[in-house]
């Protein structure tokens, strides 16, 4: 059957641009190496966009929206930049002590003005053990290297024009007539600024067996603060929640990876890669009164995960299950929900009431992170034909 016409017109115009400069110092003398970096950076990104559809179009001669008789639409400008310092110095003795020093300054336009700048230092040690007189008489282990870092990072992709509050259309009755104004729908915080990351990290690297053999460990502790979440405001603010630098969280863990040479005879090898790690992270600090934040969906319009101060990141959040109601008697003589007979989930009361009811008698049920996460890959060639097998759990 006919149709009544429809238009539209769809334009995105994207353009990102980076310049780059660095200048670098090299220097040598007996056993000591210095290089020294410097550099500036600039990255400036624009996109926009347009979306527009046209209908009640009188007939299908005219196929430009001008030919339209009602046109709807929208369109979005998004822009930010980022102008960044950069400084490094790498020495070393001997090719034994190693010492790298760096520090960059980073501007960002998705901040305030007055909060647009951060500061992000690293410094990290060497120590190749193997070149020590002490090590030589090692026999297997060929190479060994020492590693110790500190270094903080910063996170600056939340989204542009994010501190500023948001204004949106809404009508009002003024002298019994409806007319139109604007509200702003969102409270803007221009003291927002970088996510910041500290991390110190210990590594060891080995090399033995002629090679065969590489393994390197890491330890690591991190900590993310300032992290950006919605803080609670008093309703009289005339706002629910404000976006603040409040949260903190805690990374630990340990890594480690092997590489094997299994076997090399010619035109048959077979190599081995191993990686085990794992991690532990705990929240250490929320925004405002610290109070817990709760996501997901069950199918009663419940919350599946909790994020609380001293727990891990989305632990499971939901009913203890205690088995099933047995008689008319177990209902009877325990907490239950409306309704419940002799073979139904029973559930752990929480709060002791007697009843059972959504979130009040939610509890931590358990823990979305594994202890231990591991990869084994073995890549096998004979010849012209090579087979791969890996597992990872």
């Amino acid at each position: 059957p006919p149709r009544i016409p429809v238009g539209t017109f769809v334009e995105n115009n994207y353009v990102d641009w980076l310049a780059e400069n660095t200048l670098t110092l090299d220097h040598s003398r007996g056993d000591h190496h210095v290089d020294v970096l410097g550099g500036i950076s600039v990255q400036v990104n624009r996109s926009d966009a347009g979306n527009f559809t046209g209908t009640n179009y009188p007939d299908d001669f005219i196929r430009t929206l001008n030919g339209a008789t009602l046109i709807t639409g929208n369109s979005d400008v998004q822009r930010w930049g980022l102008l960044s310092y950069v400084g490094r110095l790498n020495y070393d003795y001997a090719g034994r002590y190693l010492l790298t020093a760096a520090i960059r300054r980073d501007g960002s336009s998705r901040f305030a003005p007055t909060h647009r700048w951060g500061t992000f230092p690293s410094v990290a040690l060497g120590w190749r053990l193997s070149d020590e007189p002490f090590f030589r008489g090692m026999r297997y282990v060929n190479e060994a290297k020492l590693r110790l870092s500190y270094g903080r990072t910063g996170n600056n992709d939340l989204g542009n024009f994010s501190y500023l509050g948001r204004v949106t259309n809404s009508d009002y009755v003024l002298n019994g007539a409806l007319a139109s104004g604007r509200i702003e729908s969102s409270l803007g915080n221009p003291s927002r600024g970088w996510e910041q990351t500290d991390e110190v990290n210990a590594g060891l690297d080995l090399s033995a067996f002629n090679g065969r053999v590489t393994a390197t460990v890491d330890a690591y502790s991190r900590t993310t603060k300032d992290l950006l979440l919605n803080t609670q405001l008093p309703l009289s603010s005339g706002f629910g929640n404000v976006t603040r630098n409040t949260g903190r969280i805690q990374n630990r863990g340990v890594e480690l990876s092997l590489h094997t040479l299994n076997i090399d005879r010619g035109r048959f090898r077979w190599t081995s890669d191993i990686t085990i790690a794992a991690n532990r992270n705990k929240v250490l600090a929320l925004g405002g009164d610290g109070s817990p934040i709760l996501a997901g969906r069950t199918g009663e319009g419940s919350p599946t995960n909790i994020t609380q101060v001293g727990q891990p990141v989305g632990m499971f959040y939901g009913y203890r299950f205690l088995g099933l109601y047995k008689d008319s008697a177990d209902v009877a003589n325990s907490a239950k929900f409306a309704g419940a007979i002799p073979g139904n989930a029973k559930f752990k009361d929480v709060n002791g009431d007697g009843n059972i009811t959504p979130i009040a008698d939610f509890e931590i049920i358990g823990n979305p992170y594994p202890k231990a996460t591991f990869g084994i890959a073995n890549m096998v060639s004979l010849g012209s034909f090579e087979l791969s097998v890996i597992a990872s759990g």
